[in-house]
Formats: C-alpha cells, structure tokens, sequence
C-alpha cells in the first residue's frame, strides 16, 4: 500500500493531467487535491474530515480522468522521450522536402500524426511503437544524412548585436567557431611554412652557390696551368729563329738536284713557301685562341674568388638572423647555445669601435706598440705607433658550417612537420568542406582532427627517413597500372613526398606495414614447430 505521501504526490499528478488536458472534476476536487501537502498533518489523522475528503477527491479524480497516476507518469515520461524524435523527423522531412528526396507516404504519414499526438501529450505505447518504425525508414531512406549531421553541417556565426548580447559560455556553444578557427589556424601555418621555406631556400642558395664556386676555383686552379703549358706550346713554332722552313726556302743557294729542270727549282721553292706560310698562321691562330681561353679561365677564376670570400659572411649573417631577439620563434626553434654564443659575439664586435692606443700618458709606455704597416721612410723619426686593438672573428670554414647546421636542423626536422601538418590540415579542411556540403558531416569531430593533424605532422617528419624519391618509385613500379609512375616519382622533391606523407598518412603506415611484414613472415619452406 503507497504511503501517504506517495498519495499526496499522486494526487497533484491527478491534478496538474486535469488541468493540462481541460478536463473538468468535480468541483472543490482539483483544490483538495493541491491543498493535500499543505494540509498533510490534518490528513495523516485517521478518521479526520479532511483525511475523508481527501480520499474522496483523489477517487474522483480518477474516475473523472478515466486513468491512474502510473499511466500518467508513463505518457509524461513517453513524451520526454519522443520530444527530441518527433523534432528531429520533422526536421528531416524537411530537408527531404526541400532538397527533392524522396519519403514514402507511408513513412511520412505516421510521422505526423504521432508527432501531432506527442505536441498534445497524449501519445500512446502503440503510436510509440509506429513512430519509432517509421522513424528507422526515414533515417534509411536519407543515410548518411541523419539529424545530428543537418545540425553540424549547418554553420552559425555570430552577428555583431549576438557577441554584445552574449553573456558566458553558454550562448557560444550554439556558434560554429571551430571550424572558422581550424580555417584560421589552417592559414597561420601556411604562412609560416611559406616563411620558413622562403628563409630556408636563402640559405640553401648560398650554400649551394658556396659549393659550387669551390668546385669552380678548384677546376680552374688545376685547368690554368695546364692551358698556359698549351699556350707556350702554341707560341713556340712563331718564336725568333724558329721559321726556318720559310727562310730555307727563299735563301737556298745550293744548286738543284740532278736531273730537275731548271724551272723545277723555283716551282719546288715556291711550294715550300706556302706550306711555311700556312703553318705560321695556323700557329698565330692556335696562340690567340689559348691566349683568349687562359684570360677568360683568369677572369672567372678571379670572379669566382671574389664571389666565394663574400658567401662566407652573408651565411653568417643568415644564420645570426635566426637568434635574434626580434623573432623570438625562430630563436626558440633555431638558434642553440652554440649560436647565440657566435651572435653575441658578433654584435659585440660590430658595437665596439676600434680601440686606438698612441703616445699619451699611461697608455704609451703600457703598450708599446711599433707600427709594422708603414716603412722607415713614412715614418724617418720612429718613435711610437699607434696599434688597433681587435678581436678576431670567426673563420670562414666556422661560417659555414653554423649556416649549414641551422640549414639541417630546417630541413631535417622542422620543414618535413611543418608541411606534413599542413598536408594533414589541407586534408581536413577538404574532408570537412565536403562533408558540410553533403550535409553529412558530424559532431564530435575536433578530437579525430586533432589525432590527425599529430600524425600528420610525425608522417612528415618520417617521411624523410622511409619516403625517399628511390623507395616510393619501387613502390609505384609494383603497380602496374601506373603508367609512368616510377619516373615521375623519381622527380618529386622532398618537400612534396612530406606534404603527401601527412595528406595521405596512410602511405607511412602502409610503409611501415610492409617492412614490418618482411621482419615476420613466416618462411614457407620452414619445418613445422
């Protein structure tokens, strides 16, 4: 048997369906039947008026409404339920309504009618039952769509009267301000990979440019004397004393051999004559063209040279940019102990003006200093000099090398992350565009992107290791479907095999998949254990 107060809790359960539904009981009943908390104390009294009148009213109520407590807590807890189902299918037949899809009557029809029974609360087990039917062929009919993908899909942004009026973080949970800042963040890395890459490809230059000019210098140091060898050889035949051919032909005395004719020995001098004359200007011609060749070789050589003492210090500039206080990112990521050391350096002595030490009091006899860059002749009197006090920087060979390490430490490690997150973010902005567009996309997908863009970046990073030009194109050689495909694989450069690395992180796993697969396979021809 309930205990009173459960009857008393009854009977405003009795009272409120009444009043909800417009039913009329029978008059005083509703009053008694809200006024039992109140007078509870009264009631609890056996025998008492008011515990009589109490009873009476809570039987009326019932007989009035046809119905018990219990089947009004259920159709409450009915309409708690399909409240939520009955607003998503209407939502649903709407979109199907306006974007031409199709939804047969007979899973419309009852979706309407019951949805109208759940507005007026009076839904019944048998109309739940023909709901949630009918609510599984809707959701059929129109997958993948369902209504948790309409709302997501579905952009809100606040106008400017919405950010004055918001208070808390309540009102914010109702704005798409996610995917704006995935867009946003989306272009902030982009931005800073462009910078990188512009920063990296500055100094790649030079040490390529650096390079190259060595290999110059040493091809033309060992080239020039060997030509100047060729252009001695050349002027030797045109030297004093050394056309004999031409002189004996035109000064012979002798008389002619026995047997010519006398007009035999002018033609055979005259022969003689023109070969001479033919060798002497090849001669002349061999001697310019080695003397051209030897001053152009001297003239880039010298260029080159020239070229190659200024690398140095333009990379040692390059590299100090990167410990800077004004770009502090580039001094976090970049610049080591080893470098700020050097930058430090470098900014002290670019500050400090040259130290003269001359002839005043103190300071001559504390350094005495003779001047080794001027002559007895500059200087007839001798006497003190004045001396430059200077610390020496670092070596070229020093330069280059802090310039190639921050160099490495770009391409190696922070240009692959950087471009594998960004491969990984372009491709979910471009999962997400598409899936708002078909109106599939769904809530709760930040956690899954940001999984993403982490293995995107370490796909990248990974990519420098196992996803070289030579690997990918026998990967691509085993395809035979791909027409080209090694070829074109073989010109990919680093940078795009590490974009693609985090765009498509399934080609690592795949990769690693495979080598892992070559570890523990099992021999076939193996004996059985």
């Amino acid at each position: 048997m309930p205990s009173l107060s459960e009857m008393i809790a009854d009977a405003e359960v009795l009272a409120q369906h009444a009043l909800r539904q417009n039913v009329a009981l029978p008059a005083g009943t509703a009053d008694v039947l809200l006024a039992a908390r109140r007078n509870q104390a009264a009631i609890a009294v056996p025998g008492a008026a008011d515990r009589d009148a109490f009873y009476r009213a809570f039987g009326d109520a019932v007989a009035g409404l046809n119905t018990t407590p219990g089947d009004i807590r259920a159709q409450v807890s009915r309409v708690a339920r399909m409240r939520p189902l009955a607003d998503a299918a209407q939502r649903l037949l709407t979109f199907a309504a306006g974007n031409g899809r199709k939804v047969e009557d007979e899973i419309r029809k009852p979706l309407v009618l019951i949805g109208a029974a759940v507005d007026s609360g009076m839904p019944t087990a048998e109309q739940e039952q023909e709901f949630m039917k009918a609510y599984e062929g809707l959701t059929i009919a129109l997958a993948p769509i369902t209504e948790e993908t309409l709302d997501a899909s579905t952009t809100r942004l606040p106008t400017v009267v919405g950010l004055y009026k918001a208070k808390g973080l309540e009102k914010l949970q109702s704005w798409t301000l996610g995917r704006i800042l995935s867009v946003l963040v989306f272009m902030g890395v982009l931005w800073g990979t462009c910078v990188a890459l512009s920063f990296y490809f500055q100094g790649s230059f030079a040490l390529n440019r650096y390079k190259e000019l060595q290999e110059i210098v040493v091809k033309l140091t060992r080239d020039i004397p060997v030509m100047k060898a060729a252009l001695q050889a050349a002027a030797r035949p045109i030297a004093p004393g050394a056309t004999g051919v031409a002189t004996a032909a035109f000064n012979d005395k002798r008389a002619p051999r026995v047997g010519a004719t006398p007009a035999a020995a002018p033609a055979a001098t005259a022969g003689q004559g023109g070969t001479a004359a033919t060798s002497l200007e090849a001669a002349n011609k061999a001697t310019s063209d080695a003397t051209i060749a030897v001053t152009i070789a001297s003239l880039e050589l010298a260029r080159a040279k020239e070229e190659l003492a200024t690398i140095p210090d333009r990379l040692a500039s390059w590299a100090a940019s990167s410990c800077l206080d004004s770009n502090p990112i580039a001094k976090l990521v970049l610049c080591s102990d080893v470098e700020k050391a050097k930058g430090d350096q470098a900014k002290a002595r670019a500050e400090r003006t040259p130290e003269r030490v001359g002839p005043a009091p103190g300071r001559a006899a504390a350094l005495p200093t003779t001047d080794v860059s001027t002559t007895p002749a500059s200087h007839p009197g001798g006497g003190m000099a004045f001396a430059v006090l200077s610390t020496p920087g670092p070596s070229d060979a020093a330069k280059v090398e802090q310039a190639r390490t921050v160099a490495s430490r770009l391409s190696d490690v922070y240009l692959p992350l950087l471009l594998g997150w960004l491969g990984a973010h372009a491709f979910i902005l471009r999962r997400m565009s598409k899936e708002i567009t078909a109106r599939t996309f769904a809530k709760g997908s930040g956690f899954n992107h940001l999984v993403r863009l982490g293995l995107g970046a370490l796909a990248g990073l990974a990519s420098t290791w196992l996803l070289t030009p030579e690997s990918v194109s026998s990967l691509l050689s085993a395809q035979e479907a791909v027409v080209g495909g090694t070829t074109q694989a073989k010109k990919l450069p680093i940078w795009a095999l590490a974009f693609v690395a985090g765009y498509g992180i399934e080609l690592v796993f795949a990769f690693m998949d495979r080598i892992i697969a070559a570890f523990t396979a099992k021999d076939p021809n193996a004996p059985a254990t």
